[in-house]
């Protein structure tokens, strides 16, 4: 690892880069998020007030005793949820982002760089109360300023990783979209794992020195023809071949 980038060699024997979120980014992400926390528990106080309130109105029009606050109730434990299970909730459903995350333009992922699942959202999410240990992510800062991939004890715990993404747009693969259309079962031809590395290449290809892009353009086409059977027409772009498939399978 060099300058911020790690390489990581698939069990598909495919060489992928990633750019490792540095502590100011993520710490910037994570002010983000406690912004949005904060605007969900104000939003919170004064719906609780307005409810509270209302009961106490029903009660002197119709001079009866304050009805049961069900409503207040439902609203508050929906507000515990939300602020308690803000990150994994996301994590979750975002594919390892939150709004912070996403405007910062970053991802957790496991450290083969593939999406995360459900156990591993939970562990990163569990530890982040060790990582807040004394108080003010203390724990959590120390760890990441003292390793080179800048992971909290709750990453360690969890086998993930904060990634920096690049906003780079996919490729134009109109003109190849229905390459993949007849093939039977690709969900179960191509990995995770692979759909990842195909996002990836797409993204990043454009930054990629033109022997490097290459290269990887090679292993992937050789390893998209072997997985699905179809084979790369010799006029079509290697970038419009694999785009062709993930958009296929998004």
């Amino acid at each position: 690892m060099s300058d911020g980038v790690f390489h990581y060699q698939t069990s598909e024997k495919v060489k992928v880069a990633y750019e490792v979120a540095s502590v100011p980014l993520r710490c910037a992400a994570f002010i983000v998020d406690m912004l949005i926390k904060g605007v969900a528990f104000m939003v919170m106080y004064f719906v609780m007030i307005f409810l509270l309130l209302g009961n106490l109105v029903i009660a002197k029009v119709f001079n009866v005793e304050n009805p049961p606050p069900l409503l207040m109730a439902g609203v508050v434990i929906f507000f515990i949820v939300l602020l308690l299970f803000y990150n994994l909730i996301f994590e979750q459903f975002w594919k390892g982002q939150t709004p912070g995350k996403k405007i910062m333009r970053l991802r957790a992922v496991n450290d083969d760089g593939t999406l995360m699942g459900f156990t591993a959202v939970v562990l990163r999410n569990v530890f982040r109360i060790v990582d807040m240990l004394p108080l003010g992510y203390l724990a959590g800062l120390v760890t990441m300023s003292l390793n080179s991939r800048r992971k909290r004890i709750g990453d360690y715990v969890a086998g993930t990783v904060v990634i920096r993404e690049r906003g780079t747009e996919m490729p134009d693969i109109s003109t190849a979209s229905g390459i993949f259309d007849g093939v039977e079962g690709l969900d179960g031809l191509v990995s995770e794992e692979l759909r990842r590395i195909l996002e990836t290449y797409l993204r990043s290809r454009k930054h990629l020195a033109a022997p490097a892009r290459e290269r990887v353009e090679r292993e992937l086409v050789a390893l998209v023809e072997s997985k699905t059977g179809v084979g790369k027409p010799d006029s079509l772009p290697a970038a419009d071949y694999i785009g062709s498939l993930f958009r296929r399978l998004s």
